[in-house]
């Protein structure tokens, strides 16, 4: 079962011969994956909200669901960069218990999509697999990051509780599928930066980040989800670091950009770069979000895999 999911997810779960049927849940557009469900035919839509109770299923469905799927993998969430966690809480905590729920009688393994970004909230130099339950996130942290914290701390407690097999993928920033630097992700904010700057053949450089940006192209990640979620399961519970291919320095991003486009581009203010993108179609939210944060002094932390370790 997937609590909500894309047309990628799909096709990358059900190339496997493992795989009999997928359910998934939580579904904003169903009309969207249609040719999917064409395709696969063993691939159930549930339009369905993630913020309701059963996650907005029927008692019946959610029951018949829960005697019958043999894994939950957790990818559904309300992206915002500028809501605060109280308004996050219902969609990104809450729904997070419900599959809970399914899982906890047969102890049905679960695999749940967090974010590289907690590394954020722990101070460290680098972040290992392991929780990060002990860092309790501090005022004014990333309404959306302290969400899949709080998600990882409860599902700590259920495996604890219930003994419920649990692993936690943590991918870093996930960006386009390789090979299409255009097809930008909906709420990919680095991405957007990006796409604008290539178009305005400027960047804005934020300078009081340091660290490096670790992009993960979605193809990848959604592989790499998908082929630990069909190995046998080791109980207990377990953290997944998704590292991408390509790391740019904070600083560098405009020697990223020439090379990506083979020509110069301008360093400028952000709020000159803002105005420019906004003219060019930038979202007031990500312009918004680009202003509040950049000003701000951010240590963009790396995450270690376990073959670094």
């Amino acid at each position: 079962m997937y609590a909500q999911s894309s047309g990628l997810w799909l096709q990358k779960t059900y190339s496997h011969d493992q795989v009999a049927a997928v359910h998934c849940v939580a579904v904003r557009s169903p009309d969207s994956l249609q040719d999917i469900v064409t395709t696969y035919p063993n691939v159930y839509l549930h339009a369905s909200g993630l913020a309701s109770p059963l996650l907005g299923l029927s008692q019946k469905d959610f029951s018949s669901l829960a005697a019958s799927i043999t894994m939950i993998v957790h990818n559904g969430a309300t992206v915002s960069f500028l809501q605060p966690y109280a308004s996050l809480r219902a969609a990104n905590v809450t729904s997070t218990r419900e599959p809970i729920r399914v899982a906890t009688p047969r102890r049905i393994p679960f695999h749940y999509v967090s974010t590289a970004g907690v590394a954020e909230l722990t101070n460290l130099s680098s972040l290992r697999e392991k929780s990060v339950a002990e860092h309790i996130p501090p005022t004014g942290a990333s309404g959306y990051t302290t969400s899949k914290w709080a998600s990882e701390v409860v599902l700590e407690n259920a495996s604890a509780s219930y003994k419920i097999p649990v692993t936690v993928h943590r991918p870093s920033t996930v960006v386009e599928a390789a090979g299409k630097p255009d097809d930008v992700l909906p709420h990919d904010a680095l991405g957007t930066l990006l796409r604008f700057s290539r178009e305005l053949r400027a960047v804005p450089l934020p300078k009081k980040w340091t660290g490096c940006f670790d992009m993960a192209p979605v193809d990848q990640v959604a592989q790499h989800i998908v082929e630990e979620a069909l190995l046998p399961s080791t109980g207990g519970i377990r953290y997944k670091h998704i590292a991408g291919s390509k790391k740019v320095s904070a600083q560098d991003l405009n020697k990223f950009v020439a090379t990506q486009i083979q020509d110069p581009v301008e360093v400028m203010p952000m709020e000159d770069w803002i105005d420019r993108a906004k003219a060019h179609g930038l979202r007031e939210d990500l312009s918004g979000w680009f202003l509040a944060v950049v000003s701000k002094p951010r240590f963009l932390p790396p995450i270690l895999m376990g073959s670094d370790l």
